[in-house]
């Protein structure tokens, strides 16, 4: 039987199902339009420096007043996207882990997982969308099944062009519009019966491809940062700091401008005879006046309540931020839980916008599994490497001893110290390998004449 007849949607009017499928973004269009003005005005305020407006720039130049950009918008997001996707302290590569539950095949599965997050290289589109979710409020991960590998392909969406519906907290619709250059468009729907494809090259040629949703999820995570109550749309963390960094800009614009003017003090010579230009200044300058002539340079001093205040409004910027500044005080962190406090309010905060990322990694985990192998919900938690780094030395005398009392399985343990890694695999390969050392260093003491024959007893007398 031929794919086309085994298709049940072979036959459906395409032009009918493109029109309802535009119909359905332009019923989401106030929405779409909404979050496409806040990402595009945040991106570029945060990524591209562009915190001045050009009427203020041009105001500001005419004034003779620089345009400082102090930016501490980007400098949230480096530090929280660095963060919230750490990377393993001891390769240096980030990389995020699977746990899964209820399964004797938990090592096989746990492959497939991450077989998929290689294959698609997920480190990158976690950068790029965890700057979308940072920065513009939400991201979006769209995972369908490869219809030639039968495996989950992995791919970052611009949120700004998603169309969504909710059936209470589930997603029941979904469509991605994307537009050229060349005035051709791609759209992409899904919903719990079937996936579509529209590719319209712009010159009349549109094709439509109707399939089959064989699967009880759509293979979309969208994934919010901190939306309001009993809604789905995110909050972008750079709108609280926004006006701090304009603040900021301004406030030391000016304090800037000041100490320019400072630098180089006004000079007033009092004298009736003297010539304009008379007086030089500089190393082996020599200036001539009369007797009761006299020169002065002009000072301003510095308002201390400036300064004071340039102080306090940064320090309220990265309480906001919740950016722990160490400097000298690193010095006197003797402990990971004295250090865990310093940075409580910056861990605090990651862990809260994890919950949001956890939902979405369990949502593609299963997608994954559902893909290669049997229809159904599989149970499973992402593992990030640690945010802080830790007393690794510390750490395995404390698991050490819990290992000696037994208060810890060997596996549990492994689970724990070496988070991305399958614990049953790492145990397997301890053994294989004591099992090797074992037999090498038995053929090394018979080489060397300290492994005795079993036929002879300790004084070398054969045995009965």
């Amino acid at each position: 039987m031929s794919e086309e007849k085994k298709n049940k949607y072979a036959s459906v009017d395409k032009s009918k199902v493109k029109s309802l499928i535009e119909e359905f973004i332009s019923d989401k269009s106030q929405q779409t339009r909404n979050r496409k003005t806040i990402f595009d005005s945040l991106m570029s305020f945060t990524l591209d420096d562009k915190q001045w407006t050009a009427q203020e720039q041009q105001e500001r130049k005419s004034d003779d007043l620089p345009s400082l950009v102090i930016n501490e918008s980007s400098n949230f997001v480096d530090r929280y996207l660095s963060r919230l996707f750490p990377r393993n302290q001891r390769t240096g590569v980030l990389e995020v882990g699977a746990k899964v539950f209820n399964d004797d095949n938990e090592g096989k599965m746990l492959r497939m997982i991450m077989d998929a997050y290689r294959r698609n290289y997920l480190p990158a589109i976690l950068v790029e969308q965890g700057i979308n979710f940072l920065v513009g409020g939400a991201g979006c991960l769209y995972y369908p099944q490869d219809p030639i590998t039968k495996k989950a392909k992995v791919m970052s969406l611009n949120p700004c062009n998603v169309s969504l519906a909710w059936d209470g907290e589930g997603l029941a619709r979904f469509a991605h519009r994307e537009k050229f250059t060349d005035g051709s468009e791609e759209i992409i729907y899904a919903d719990l019966k079937c996936f579509v494809s529209i590719i319209d090259d712009g010159n009349g040629d549109c094709r439509v491809e109707v399939t089959e949703n064989k699967f009880d999820f759509i293979p979309v995570s969208w994934i919010p940062c901190f939306p309001k109550p009993h809604q789905h749309e995110g909050r972008s963390k750079i709108l609280a700091l926004q006006k701090f960094d304009r603040e900021n800009n301004e406030r030391f614009s000016d304090f800037s401008k000041r100490v320019a003017d400072n630098t180089l003090p006004h000079t007033n010579i009092f004298s009736e005879t003297a010539k304009e230009g008379a007086y030089k200044r500089g190393r082996k300058k020599v200036s001539y006046f009369g007797k009761d002539d006299d020169v002065k340079q002009e000072e301003s001093k510095e308002s201390p309540e400036v300064l004071e205040y340039l102080k306090i409004w940064d320090a309220r910027l990265r309480r906001k931020s919740g950016i722990v500044d160490v400097g000298a005080a690193i010095k006197s962190v003797v402990s990971g839980i004295s250090l865990s406090f310093q940075f409580s309010e910056m861990m605090d905060l990651i862990g809260f916008m994890r919950v949001f990322w956890d939902r979405g990694f369990r949502e593609l985990n299963n997608a994954i599994l559902n893909y290669e192998k049997d229809p159904g919900d599989y149970d499973t938690d992402p593992v990030y490497n640690p945010v802080l780094a830790f007393d690794s030395r510390q750490k395995v005398e404390e698991y050490d001893i819990m290992l000696r009392n037994k208060l810890i399985s060997r596996k549990d343990a492994i689970a724990e110290l070496r988070a991305v890694e399958n614990p049953e695999e790492v145990v397997a390969a301890i053994i294989e390998e004591d099992k090797l050392f074992e037999y090498l260093n038995k053929d090394k003491k018979e080489e060397n004449g300290e492994v005795k024959n079993k036929t002879e007893s300790s004084d070398g007398n054969a045995l009965d």
